[in-house]
């Protein structure tokens, strides 16, 4: 399996065709998340994880001075965007007992199968946010949050969805808001040319510096293989992690 990673150095060489430079280069306007919300009937089982487990970590934006409080029992406040079936913030959060885990996706089965894990290790330091993540993060406070994960992401493939990929200027503006100095923001995707995507824009922003330049294969120290990694890997395809941090300034 051979590992990807486009640096600054080899970027252009990636994006082969104008017509894809000049696709990437168009800042997306929109906040909107795109995708399925339920794909199939879920079970009697995952129903009832939903009916009665959710309603009690399901975090809903709060009111000014209340963001604190709730996360004063713990030492830090990390995020994942876009979840999945929870494997990797199930992961997290029993590895971190201190650290409050936040989670959002709107996807109704992987939040099914998130709760399955919460419920089976018998985690309390997670809340989910079952919904676009984009009015979470507006009302969240000023240097609020510690980490950020979006592993995987949707890549949207057609040009003519491109301005529904998340990661985008806007929403790398929005996320320098909410993180405190020095902050982590870890991105991972299994498609090569969303890999170059991710990469222009992180060179081409200054709230972040892009830690990782070199070395795109190597996880996290504390990362948990989520299915829509297995799978790529079990077709030949390496993942590609970027590391950010928030500017101190």
């Amino acid at each position: 399996m051979s590992a990807f990673f486009p640096s600054k150095f080899f970027i252009d060489n990636l994006c082969t065709s104008m017509e894809t430079k000049m696709q990437i280069l168009k800042h997306p306007r929109t906040l909107r998340s795109f995708g399925r919300v339920k794909a199939r009937p879920l079970t009697d089982q995952q129903q009832h994880l939903i009916d009665h487990l959710l309603p009690q970590l399901c975090v809903t934006p709060l009111h000014d001075g209340q963001w604190e409080a709730w996360a004063a029992p713990y030492h830090a406040v990390w995020l994942e965007i876009g979840f999945g079936g929870g494997e990797h913030l199930v992961s997290i959060a029993q590895r971190y007992p201190e650290i409050l885990c936040l989670g959002a996706e709107p996807f109704l089965n992987g939040v099914a199968q998130c709760l399955r894990g919460i419920d089976e290790a018998k985690i309390t330091n997670i809340a989910l946010h079952p919904h676009d993540v984009h009015p979470l993060l507006d009302a969240m406070p000023d240097a609020y949050l510690n980490r950020v994960d979006i592993l995987f992401p949707d890549p949207w493939r057609k040009r003519a969805h491109y301005k529904r990929r998340i990661i985008n200027p806007a929403l790398l503006a929005r996320l320098s808001r909410i993180m405190r100095p020095h902050a982590s923001l870890w991105i991972a995707t299994d498609h090569r040319d969303y890999a170059a995507w991710i990469a222009r824009h992180c060179t081409e922003q200054t709230a972040f510096t892009w830690v990782n330049q070199e070395d795109g294969a190597t996880p996290p120290n504390d990362w948990h293989p989520t299915r829509y990694q297995m799978k790529a890997e079990a077709q030949g395809i390496a993942p590609v992690f970027f590391h950010l941090t928030r500017s101190s300034t």
